[in-house]
């Protein structure tokens, strides 16, 4: 009797290891962390851009439109403003390019959400000219949809 009371106690204890494993390798496959936790906090980019000192120095996650020009790299949060209005300035340091441009004259936008470190100075210290008062460095992204050509200058 006592025989049978180990052996339903090693299969629970086993069940239970065997889902903890399931469960970490799901999410690892899923968030790429073995317990879910994702060191990115998901952030609107309107949020990001009105509280950004409260994200200052954060790891973030934002959708938006991702803008590659010759000389600008920027996340948008419409295409209706000019280059300076609602955008943060983009540094790439994810290693890939998350628009191709076959030239150097090419201008492209597309929806994108780009993962990376935040930074906000109030001061304008980011961008080419040096005027952006956020900058994202993107660690990871991901697109959505198609490449647009960027048909007016931004």
């Amino acid at each position: 009797m006592r025989f049978n009371g180990f052996v339903s106690f090693f299969l629970i204890i086993s069940a239970i290891i065997i889902g903890a494993i399931f469960y970490g390798f799901v999410n690892w496959q899923r968030s790429g962390n073995f317990f879910g936790f994702s060191p990115y906090k998901e952030v609107k980019l309107i949020d990001l851009l009105s509280f950004g000192n409260l994200y200052d120095g954060k790891k973030v996650c934002s959708e938006g439109y991702y803008v590659k020009t010759p000389n600008l790299e920027i996340l948008k949060v419409s295409m209706e403003e000019d280059r300076f209005t609602k955008s943060t300035w983009v540094n790439n340091q994810s290693g890939k390019d998350i628009i191709f441009t076959a030239s150097a004259t090419s201008s492209k936008y597309i929806w994108a959400k780009l993962c990376g470190s935040f930074e906000s100075h109030r001061a304008g210290e980011f961008g080419q000219p040096s005027v952006w008062n956020h900058q994202l460095t993107v660690e990871k992204f991901e697109t959505f949809g198609e490449e647009k050509r960027l048909e007016n200058n931004i």
